[in-house]
């Protein structure tokens, strides 16, 4: 008798966590032997709809899964941590704790750029989509954003292009990217991490099996593999090998061994980190054979994204601008590195007992007022204070009056939280439409 490839008949694999992705794992393991879906947070409407789907997929509690003695693997979604009791139990017993990029590893047959960082990611990742496909690559992005990783197996595409967590990183082993980069790290995840030298080894884990790694120059070292093939590397200062950054009559320039690629003011997306982003995009071009040339008339053509330092409105020249995707004060630091003065700041929330320190330097001499909210507004205050004005409000309605109330003629209401969202909203996204209501608001006051 023939064994599945993933399960033998005695034992079963757990899908813990049944949100996007784990709907996505649940997808690709129907009809498979032994697979059971967990998820205390699911409603019983919503567990019935799963069982009439999944027919043939067993759906347990925690408690009822922590009884079981066939269990061997289990494949959690990568907001469930190892304090989780059924990863705890697994971990414990040497079983397998993998994710859904794991799965998809062992199934894709095409080339992968791998992409993380603490900020920019999903950014870069965008525009590099972008850049691909316009000059005729099809490229799919997946993973962290986009659609899950395991339904891109089922669309036709020539690349793939993946947004990574550090929580995916830990639990894939499988993946052999053409291409990894990681874009930067600052203070993010302690909640989760024992210290930042364990976010830096999750991080670090793209660059296993890769061919390609792409070298951010400004950033800090990462530790590489001794089989690496081939590095590229790119950042803010000049280079005569690699991608940076030229001066010429006073005037910056993308550069590519030392020749003018395209001045640094024809770049679609505002602020000194959008330079960097731009750099990397072409990079990871060159990387899959995008000459910078080629990419050059796509990569001014970009959009950009909704709540990465996104223009909600200009009153009575006083410009809002939603930066909500700004979770940690690494990116709050890079929302403000370009030329931007004059700023009245909406920031708070969640500040996952990161490093707040940082703003401080960022803001000397730009900061003209703070508004703060959420349940570590008094550690931005206590930042913030010694700058500029601080003032605390309930919500970001409030928020946005009283910014409105203390701006001038120049001025930049941003809203950039430095925080996560999660104490007051859904998500960063749920935050940035209540910040752009508001603004919208003021238009009809």
């Amino acid at each position: 008798m023939q064994v599945n490839s993933l399960h033998s008949k005695q034992t079963a694999s757990v899908v813990l966590g049944l949100g996007a992705t784990g709907l996505s794992c649940l997808e690709y393991l129907h009809g498979k032997q032994n697979i059971i879906a967990c998820d205390d947070h699911l409603d019983e409407t919503r567990q019935f709809e799963l069982q009439k789907k999944f027919a043939q997929i067993e759906f347990l509690s925690t408690s009822e899964c922590m009884q079981r003695s066939d269990i061997n693997e289990i494949i959690a979604s990568p907001g469930i941590s190892d304090a989780h009791p059924l990863v705890a139990k697994a971990l414990t017993a040497n079983l397998p704790v993998i994710c859904d990029i794991e799965l998809f590893a062992k199934a894709e047959q095409g080339p992968v750029i791998a992409i993380t960082g603490t900020n920019g990611k999903s950014t870069v990742v965008s525009w590099l989509q972008h850049v691909l496909n316009s000059v005729g690559k099809v490229c799919l992005l997946a993973g962290n954003i986009g659609i899950p990783a395991l339904r891109a197996l089922k669309s036709e595409h020539e690349i793939s292009v993946l947004e990574l967590s550090s929580f995916q990183l830990e639990r894939t082993y499988s993946l052999a990217p053409e291409v990894s980069l990681i874009l930067n790290l600052s203070s993010d995840h302690l909640d989760r991490y024992a210290d930042e030298a364990a976010y830096q080894q999750a991080k670090e884990r793209i660059y296993q099996n890769a061919q390609t790694v792409v070298i951010n120059r400004d950033a800090q070292e990462f530790s590489l593999p001794h089989t690496l093939k081939q590095t590229l590397s790119f950042g803010l200062s000049e280079s005569d090998k690699d991608f940076g950054v030229i001066v010429k009559d006073g005037v910056r320039y993308l550069s590519f061994k030392g020749g003018v690629l395209l001045s640094c003011n024809e770049l679609p997306l505002i602020g000194e980190h959008n330079v960097s982003n731009a750099l990397a995009v072409l990079a990871c071009a060159a990387a899959v054979g995008v000459s910078p040339n080629e990419a050059l008339p796509s990569l001014v053509e970009f959009k950009g994204l909704s709540h990465r330092t996104e223009l909600i409105a200009d009153i009575n020249g006083v410009r809002y601008v939603n930066d909500s995707k700004a979770t940690n004060a690494g990116a709050t630091v890079a929302a403000v590195s370009g030329d931007i003065n004059n700023i009245i700041l909406i920031a708070g929330g969640d500040a996952k007992q990161a490093d707040l320190a940082p703003l401080q330097q960022a803001f000397e001499g730009k900061l003209k007022h703070a508004i703060l909210l959420g349940q570590d507004a008094h550690q931005l205050d206590n930042i913030l204070n010694a700058i500029a004005p601080c003032s605390h409000v309930e919500n970001l309605k409030d928020a946005v009056s009283l910014a409105s109330k203390l701006s001038e003629i120049g001025d930049t209401v941003l809203l950039s939280p430095a925080c996560s969202s999660l104490d007051m909203f859904k998500s960063y996204i749920h935050r940035g439409q209540e910040f752009a209501a508001a603004v919208e608001g003021l238009l009809d006051d």
